[in-house]
């Protein structure tokens, strides 16, 4: 798995925090996924999930933007 960003703010959509997980793949175009933050446990196993399956776009070379989960 490469490196990723997060980056929380509160969405109004979802009137809750809300993390922007980005990856880039090797041409340096971005992958990213916006998901409701969990604390503790719980959102470790969600980070960790999103990341995956970000990844996994990447590898198999799908469009770059927004990766719906």
């Amino acid at each position: 798995m490469t490196t990723y960003r997060d980056v929380r703010s509160y969405s109004a959509i979802h009137d809750s925090e809300v993390s922007r997980l980005s990856m880039t793949n090797d041409r340096g175009e971005e992958y990213f996924a916006i998901v409701p933050v969990e604390d503790g446990k719980r959102w470790r196993e969600r980070r960790d999930a999103v990341l995956t399956a970000l990844d996994d776009a990447i590898l198999a070379g799908a469009t770059p933007g927004e990766i719906r989960i």
